[in-house]
């Protein structure tokens, strides 16, 4: 992420068991620009963000 100057990230608010993951954030480099929360329905088991990030 050293060359990411826009980041656009869904978050999903769940804990599941894997072995692939996105590495921390470290919120002190990006400034969250928009966030657009959803809640788990029929087609998505658990709540999620739409979130975009722009490097400070």
């Amino acid at each position: 992420m050293a060359h990411a100057e826009r980041l656009v990230l869904t978050e999903v608010w769940a804990d599941v068991e894997g072995d692939a993951h996105f590495p921390m954030l470290d919120r002190d480099d990006f400034i969250e620009e928009r966030r657009d929360s959803r809640q788990a329905d029929a087609d998505n088991e658990f709540d999620f963000d739409f979130v975009e990030y722009r490097r400070r």
